[in-house]
């Protein structure tokens, strides 16, 4: 990873780590699995976030941001995204999924574990 990077990922640590946030972020969260309820045949369901709910400066590079539910037990295909970088944190519980670099390697399982601070893994 490099500084610019490593400088962004630190600055989305405190955004998303704002207590501010927690509770708008799961009011998000409570309305997107009730979507996924109510929808027995869906494998995900989402909603964005507003970035007007960020307290902290986000990297002028972030355009959106998102929740995602996917049920679990579920594969949900891959998904290419060549003109953005991802950034995922975990809220609910550990998950596994192939992650692929924007270059199109070949996707390798990534665990996602609890979140909180702690040293970025190399990549």
């Amino acid at each position: 990873m490099d500084q610019e990077e490593s400088r962004i990922q630190a600055a989305l640590d405190v955004a998303v780590r704002a207590e501010a946030l927690r509770p708008k972020i799961e009011a998000i969260v409570a309305r997107v699995a009730q979507k996924l309820r109510e929808s027995p045949d869906a494998v995900l369901a989402w909603e964005p976030i507003p970035l007007a709910f960020y307290t902290a400066p986000l990297p002028e590079t972030i355009r959106s941001s998102w929740v995602f539910i996917l049920r679990a037990n579920t594969t949900t295909g891959a998904e290419r995204h060549p003109n953005s970088h991802q950034h995922m944190i975990r809220v609910v519980r550990w998950i596994r999924m192939p992650v692929s670099s924007w270059d199109f390697t070949p996707f390798a399982l990534q665990g996602i574990p609890a979140s909180g601070p702690r040293p970025l893994p190399p990549r």
